[in-house]
């Protein structure tokens, strides 16, 4: 809630955004446009954990030694797992991969989720695999994908 005296509104700063500015909020009755005070809120929510992490720096680590585990499986199981991105541009969040055997892909999805395993589908329009392991992933997570990937690996090699 904002209360500002009539006189005030016309003295905003000339280059103020409209979406910024009370006297276009007052003219239209504040229809103009609402603020999503919802997503502050979230971002409010997510800064606050990421201090209570330690910061962006160890969850930048943590990022990193995550993917490790993933992309040390995928390059152990090169000739089961099929990723094509070099070294330099592989995502710390979203590894895409394919099987060798592409009929094994649907039995890899259906056994991970029997493991606990969900959303490794990959994108809709590509197709294959793909393990996203955001900040929210505990590293346990990735750890127990890592396994059920080496398990069905050495399974169906």
């Amino acid at each position: 809630v904002v209360i500002v005296h009539r006189a005030l509104l016309e003295q905003a700063v000339a280059p103020t955004p409209s979406i910024m500015s009370y006297a276009k909020y007052a003219t239209t009755r504040s229809l103009y446009n609402t603020p999503n005070i919802f997503s502050w809120y979230v971002l409010y929510l997510m800064l606050q954990w990421i201090q209570q992490q330690g910061g962006i720096a160890p969850l930048a680590m943590r990022q990193s030694q995550k993917a490790a585990m993933v992309y040390r499986c995928l390059d152990q199981y090169s000739d089961f797992y099929i990723h094509n991105v070099p070294f330099a541009y592989r995502s710390r969040v979203n590894m895409s991969f394919r099987l060798a055997r592409a009929e094994l892909e649907p039995i890899f999805l259906k056994e991970a989720q029997l493991a606990g395993l969900w959303h490794l589908r990959g994108h809709v329009a590509l197709g294959g695999l793909r393990a996203s392991v955001y900040l929210g992933m505990p590293e346990e997570g990735v750890q127990a994908l890592v396994a059920f990937m080496e398990a069905f690996a050495q399974r169906y090699a």
